[in-house]
């Protein structure tokens, strides 16, 4: 239970305190939850006469869960889990279980395929300069290419994901460029 209790007696509005497990409060309608975790109103005039209408609201917390799978990617990578990875995401601003499915739907469609990576240097003589977000074209005869059976040869688009520059004897400098396949 969390926040603050909202007792009701015969439909009538009454003071309710919250008591931990074990002390004794004041006030005439107490709440106390039991070692494992059950909550109980209590009165310290004793039972209500027959009849009487009680209501009470409170707030509480409950884990919102949801699942997504990409059978795709699953029967891609096989292996002893037969493609099935599992993560654990904590985020206490998904309140709602459509809020907690969508949040799935994304990770499940930016991380259900491994990331094709590329890394490479750039010689003193290269006068560009690259950030991180630019794309780039990669053309190179000797890798092979995944999208065509690990032919030997690749042309296609990549997106700079980090570049770590330094500068050798002279001034000049050397970019070491990471990149990911789009």
């Amino acid at each position: 239970m969390t926040g603050s209790p909202t007792l009701y007696i015969n439909g009538a509005s009454v003071t309710v305190t919250t008591v931990a497990a074990g002390d004794t409060g004041t006030g005439q309608w107490q709440i106390q939850q039991n070692a494992v975790g059950g909550f109980f109103l209590t009165s310290t005039t004793g039972a209500p006469a027959a009849g009487t209408s009680i209501k009470i609201w409170y707030s509480y917390q409950v884990p919102v869960v949801a699942a997504s799978s990409d059978y795709a990617s699953q029967t891609l990578y096989t292996g002893p889990n037969s493609g099935v990875y599992a993560e654990y995401i904590n985020d206490t601003s998904l309140t709602t279980v459509p809020m907690a499915l969508a949040r799935a739907q994304r990770e499940t469609t930016e991380y259900a395929y491994a990331v094709e990576r590329i890394t490479f240097n750039t010689t003193q003589e290269f006068l560009g300069w690259v950030r991180a977000g630019q794309t780039c074209t990669v053309i190179n005869s000797f890798v092979p290419d995944s999208q065509n059976s690990y032919n030997p040869g690749i042309n296609d688009t990549f997106i700079v994901i980090s570049n770590s520059i330094t500068f050798s004897d002279g001034g000049y400098r050397v970019a070491e460029i990471t990149a990911v396949r789009i």
